[in-house]
């Protein structure tokens, strides 16, 4: 808050009230921190990191005055008025002081490749101050940095080659002064190398609210190479956030534990990449576009990595959505319908899809994937069998094999023309009633769409009866052209009311034309995707 000067006239009357005034305004001068009145000009032009760092340290020493005299004698805050303000020179921004725009402040940041702009972390004396002065570092009450009042943009001022926003200690300063149980609002970041820095030691229970991190290299990278993690990775959060226009929205090369909460993730070539042997990912109600190279690619190859989707959004731009190793757990998840058209975008054959492996019921939605998931490498889970249902005499048994170094299901023939039909196991919570099922089956097969005809289907369950009230989903023609990957799909309603059993069994049927020589007939089934709401 900055007060105009007062000018004295000669024989001017001195009240009680203007004494106030004075007063008043020589004490919010001394209580908030404001950048201009240490010289900061927001002008876009005059480098401004001086008065930033001043009126910075300024609103530190209150805290020294505090951890000495055990009183709040000024504010920790630092007032940032409307602006454009050049800054050459990384902010080093305590936990304890409060960084607050009033209005819209854009930051431009032209310092030495390598720098921060802004670097969160506990001061290099502040271990001469005993933590018992503030419990549980309650000094990092409210948010560190708050752009709510009319938002704070930080920019790069150059080539993508700095750190946007640093959090947290790459020393150890000793447990009893991490950087911890803090939050931040209404930030902007882009045009860096990294938007977000995270640094792992000491560092813990984090919260972010509303930022917008796009069109940096990485938007979130945490942790180093070269730095051991140390007491670090508990409890992190997005709130309202936008993670967009990145090689990679988050980048885990230290274990993390990170949730995200009605966050968007859009037109990144990857959203989450990971190199650490752990990391627990969480996403709740967030929504996911058109990120090329999909949702996951881990690098390790281990089992410890977590990635869990829950009542997501995920629109597809036909990559893959998995890559690695780890456990993936989708949950009444909307896939839009974009992702049928290419069922390779729907796992990896080295992810293992935990809980989605098998069907289960929340919210009235079903999930269920049949594809390359199983840990013995075949293409059907290992819980549900894959079976010949019925078939003329010619059909060879089902077989497991590869199809251009991928798991596949094998049908053949060993004479002419042929119906057969394989079970796909069974989906035992689903209730008779009306549903709409969303199908799709990759498939090769060396025979021409004049040959024979592909039919998917479900039927009522009944251990003792088998199949019940057969209905078919829809039939596919395959195309003209042999030995060509085909991706067959369908939205439909159908009416299970007449099943008289819980569960259905889906399955497909193969049939040739009567007298052709199927002697050679190969089809290879390579996934099966069933969704059913």
């Amino acid at each position: 808050m900055v007060y105009s000067k007062h000018e004295w006239q000669s024989g001017e009357l001195i009240t009680s009230a203007k004494l106030n005034n004075i007063e008043n305004g020589i004490y919010h001068s001394t209580l908030y921190n404001n950048v201009k009145e240490f010289g900061a000009t927001g002008d876009g032009a005059t480098d401004d990191s001086s008065a930033f760092q001043k009126a910075i340290d300024a609103a530190y020493a209150n805290f020294a005055n505090l951890a000495n005299k055990e009183t709040i004698t000024g504010s920790f805050e630092v007032d940032i008025p409307s602006g454009v303000y050049e800054i050459s020179s990384t902010l080093v921004l305590p936990p304890m002081v409060k960084l607050k725009a009033i209005g819209f402040v854009q930051l431009k940041y032209n310092g030495k490749s390598g720098t921060s702009c802004i670097w969160v972390k506990q001061k290099d004396d502040v271990s001469k101050y005993s933590d018992s002065i503030v419990y549980k570092q309650g000094y990092t009450r409210g948010n560190i940095i708050d752009g709510g009042s009319g938002g704070l943009m930080i920019l790069r001022d150059g080539p993508k080659d700095c750190i946007g926003l640093a959090v947290g200690n790459n020393t150890d300063l000793g447990g009893n002064f991490p950087v911890s149980r803090y939050s931040m609002q209404g930030v902007m970041i882009t045009g860096f190398d990294e938007g977000i820095h995270w640094y792992a030691i000491h560092h813990y229970i984090g919260n972010y609210y509303s930022f917008h991190l796009e069109g940096n290299n990485t938007n979130l990278m945490v942790g180093d190479d070269d730095i051991a993690l140390n007491d670090s990775n508990e409890n992190f959060s997005f709130y309202s956030s936008v993670f967009a226009a990145a090689k990679t929205a988050v980048y885990t090369k230290t274990a993390w534990d990170i949730n995200f909460f009605g966050c968007s993730f859009d037109f990144n070539t990857v959203v989450f990449k990971d190199s650490s042997d752990w990391g627990k990912i969480n996403l709740v109600g967030c929504h996911l576009e058109n990120n090329y190279h999909g949702i996951l690619q881990k690098k390790l190859s281990n089992y410890t990595y977590t990635l869990t989707l829950k009542q997501c959004r995920i629109l597809l731009s036909g990559n893959k959505l998995f890559e690695g190793k780890g456990n993936v757990t989708i949950r009444d998840c909307n896939f839009i319908e974009q992702s049928f058209q290419t069922i390779d975008s729907l796992a990896d054959d080295t992810i293992y899809l935990e809980e989605s492996n098998s069907v289960y019921q929340d919210k009235e939605v079903i999930f269920k994937l049949i594809e390359t998931l199983s840990k013995d490498g075949n293409m059907i889970n290992s819980d549900v069998s894959a079976f010949l249902q019925y078939g003329e005499t010619n059909a060879k048994p089902l077989s497991k094999t590869t199809y251009n170094g991928k798991p596949a299901l094998l049908v053949s023939s060993s004479g002419t023309s042929f119906s057969t039909s394989i079970g796909l196991g069974v989906l035992e919570d689903v209730q008779p009633f009306k549903h709409t099922i969303h199908a799709a089956i990759k498939y090769v097969c060396n025979h021409s769409s004049d040959d024979y005809n592909l039919f998917f289907g479900i039927a009522g369950n009944n251990k003792y009866k088998g199949f019940r009230d057969q209905v078919t989903l829809f039939s596919k023609t395959p195309v003209a052209a042999k030995n060509v990957e085909t991706l067959a799909s369908q939205k439909t309603d159908y009416d299970a009311s007449s099943f008289d059993t819980q569960g259905i069994r889906p399955y497909l049927m193969i049939s040739t034309k009567d007298g052709i020589d199927a002697s050679d007939f190969k089809f290879y089934v390579e996934n099966v995707h069933i969704k059913i709401d």
